[in-house]
Order: C-alpha cells, then structure tokens, then sequence
C-alpha cells in the first residue's frame, strides 16, 4: 500500500514539474518591416527558457540573396550555410532571458516580400523539445502597406451649404444647412447681414461658436460635428424686406490640409416667397432699450482678436501725400511673399495712394528697422511689419513699435497661407492663446 501509494507521488510530483517547467520557454524576435536593396539590418532574437539547460539550438532560414554575420551569439558556435542561420550551444546560458543578435546584408538586385521563419530546440528531461519562432514579413524594394497609407493624401472635403428664410412672429428666422463629407476639424459659417438688423440671437448651434459683431454673424468650430448634415440657425429681427436676408452674402470656410477652403451659401430650393412683415409701432419701453448685437461676454472682440472698429478707424486716417506719389502703373514691389501657414503681423498704415514705402516711413516716421510690406486688401494699401508664427511675438511687436513710434494705432493681422483671417480665428487654428 506504502509502495503503491509513493509509485503514485512521484508520478503526481513529475507531472506537476512539467506543467511548471516544461511550457515555460518563449522565443520572439526583431526583425524590420522594410529594408531597401544594398541595406544592412539586424536581427535580435530573445529567449525566455526558464529552466531549460544543457544543449540548445536556434536555426532560421533566410532568403536567397541574403548574407549573414554574427554579432551577438552569447557563447553559441554561429553558422551561416545554404542560407541557414544557426546557433547551437552545448550549454545553453544560465540567464532565465537572454538575448542574440547577428547582421543581414541584402543583396543589390533582391526585391520582394519574404516570410523569415525559425525553430528553437532543446532537451528537456532528456526529452528534444521544439519551438517555432514567430513568422516576421520583409519587403525589400517594395513599401509596406503602412506606410503607403500614411503617404495618401487625405480625402477632399466636400461641402454645399443653403440658407433657408422663414417668418417667426414679427423676426425671421435663418438656417444654414450644411451637407459635408470628409470634413472634420475647424469649420467657420460667416453671413453678412443688410442693414437695418435690430438684434440677431442664436437658436441651436450644434456647438458651435455664436457672434455677431459688425453686421456679420459667425459660428465658429474647432471641431465640426461627424454628423454629414447638420443644421445651425439664428433669428433676426428689425428686417422688412426678407428678400434681403435671402440674398445676402454667407459663406462657409474650412480648413483642407492646412489651407482655408470657402463655399458659398445658396438660397435654398424650397425657400417659399415672403412678403414684407407689417410694422408695428414699439412701445415706449422697447423704443428707449437699444437692443445690444454685440458679442457675448465671454467672447467680446477685444479679449480674442484685436478689435474690428480699431482696424477701420486705422484705415480711414490717410498716409500723409505731401510727397511725390508712385506712379500708379509702376508694379507694387512690396508685395509680401507668399507664405504658408498660419502667422502674424503687425499692421502700421493704411491708406488709399501708393507711397514709396522706404522713404516714406524713414522720413515722417523716421522707421528704418525692418523692412515694411505693402499688401491691397479690400480697396485699402496696407503697410505691415513682421511675419510671426507665434501671436505672443507679433503683440510684443506692437506693443514695442507703439511706444517708441507714433504710428497711427499699430495692431496685429493675421493670415492664413497669406489670406487675411481674424486673429481670433488664427488663435483657433494655433491653438494658441490671446495676450493683452
């Protein structure tokens, strides 16, 4: 009983090595992705043994056209025969992990994709005992698919945009509906209101940004809804023709890899005909309260973009003529380059009639530090100084040349690829942030 009952234990105990011991080893291996004709590249292969000892091998074949060397065989005799790798040691290292290494050199005329497979074996309680080394792909000459991807030009946006007009008690309200497909990341709808709007306020966003400043209603994304239709709409009142709103100017405008796309807003097909709203009188009450259309608090102008009354009170005070002028057919020559990008400058002058720049500024504003650029920019000559891609940098340049200058109310602009935008929008874009 004594007997059988040991027999018994030593079976149970020499299963259990096994199941501890026996499953333990792991072998994986480093090997590139994509190598060119000609190149050289290195092989690592690590095995986990656990407590595997004595005699071992690892043998792996590689292509034709392939040559290898050793680097790395921690105590192992290498081979490198009939396009066979071989490590073999009559005693394997007594490190629980380690790892081995050996250099490939391609062949010049070599392309293709290949399958690099491998088997390490070893004797386990006098037992041989065999491994497959994970199957590694090379494409040689040929890029891999991956990187084939990344170097597709993303998808062109495509994007149609109506403006649907519709009575709402005394106002009206306006949707803009939009119909996209490839188009994500900062989006902006722009309307330029006739005159006579009393007060304009949103009614569903989508969320979006609302402003209204200066006769233009704007919503502004960072990162426009996924969904391909979407709808914004905002209602406006102190309009009596609503032939105005249905033809007024809007426009969509989208970043497409890095430059500001814009689509026109149509009327829409179903836009029914309407008639001008009665008139009726306001109360005392309504008469006395001006209605505000400026923008939310948190999103006055002067905390994110430099102030649009500013700029035009900068353009309507002329550059002094009391100097020869240009002739007007002479070819403007400071035109600034294109640029790409978002950046900054720093507007100094504007005025209707071309001056030389150089001598101008050198004798009435004795500026002589930097080149200044001449752009035409919605029937105005404006003079800038600087291109900087940080807004932070184009301030202190403002704020630098408006005390030591008596420029005419200096201010940062802002491009997009050498287009004019708000620097409220350029901030969006920069994810960068506005300083006083």
């Amino acid at each position: 009983m004594i007997k059988s009952f040991t027999i018994f234990f030593g079976i149970l105990f020499t299963m259990v090595i096994n199941v501890i011991f026996g499953d333990g080893v792991k072998v994986s291996q480093n090997i590139p992705s994509h190598v060119n004709p000609g190149d050289e590249f290195t092989v690592e292969i690590t095995v986990s043994k656990s407590d595997v000892n004595g005699f071992a091998k690892i043998q792996q074949e590689l292509p034709p056209g392939f040559e290898a060397e050793v680097v790395d065989s921690k105590g192992a005799s290498f081979t490198f025969n009939d396009n066979k790798v071989k490590f073999i040691w009559m005693s394997i290292p007594e490190d629980e992990e380690f790892t081995i290494s050996y250099k490939v050199k391609v062949g010049a005329d070599v392309q293709g994709k290949f399958d690099i497979k491998g088997k390490f074996s070893y004797l386990y309680n006098n037992e041989r005992k065999v491994v497959d080394l994970p199957v590694n792909t090379i494409s040689v000459g040929e890029e891999p698919e991956t990187a084939q991807k990344e170097n597709t030009p993303p998808p062109t946006p495509e994007v149609f945009a109506t403006r649907l007009v519709e009575p709402s008690g005394n106002n009206y309200t306006v949707t803009i509906h939009i119909q996209k497909e490839n188009l994500s990341g900062f989006t902006k709808v722009e309307e330029l209101l006739p005159e006579g709007v009393t007060s304009v306020k949103e009614i569903d966003t989508q969320g979006a940004i609302f402003s209204y400043v200066n006769n233009k209603a704007k919503f502004v994304w960072m990162k426009i809804p996924d969904d391909n239709e979407i709808s914004v709409k905002y209602e406006v009142a102190g309009i009596t023709n609503p032939q105005d709103l249905i033809n007024m100017s809007g426009h969509v405008s989208y970043l497409d890899q890095e430059e500001t796309k814009r689509v026109e807003i149509q009327p829409a097909e179903n836009q029914p005909e309407l008639q001008p709203l009665a008139q009726t009188e306001q109360s005392s009450t309504e008469a006395s309260e001006p209605v505000s259309a400026e923008e939310p608090e948190n999103l006055q102008t002067s905390q994110t973009e430099e102030p649009e009354m500013a700029q035009k009170t900068t353009e309507t005070k002329e550059i002094s003529t009391s100097e020869p002028q240009a002739n007007n057919n002479e070819a403007i020559s400071n035109i600034p380059p294109a640029e790409t990008g978002v950046t900054y400058r720093v507007q100094i002058c504007a005025g209707h009639e071309q001056v030389n720049v150089t001598e101008h500024f050198k004798k009435v504003y004795k500026f002589e530090e930097e080149p200044v650029k001449l752009e035409n920019h919605e029937g105005w000559l404006k003079y800038t100084i600087g291109s900087y891609q940080i807004y932070k940098n184009a301030k202190e340049r403002r704020n630098d040349v408006t005390a030591r200058y008596e420029f005419p109310g200096p201010f940062v602009t802002a491009y997009n690829q050498g287009k004019r935008i708000t620097v409220q929008e350029a901030l969006m874009i920069t994810h960068q942030k506005w300083y006083k």
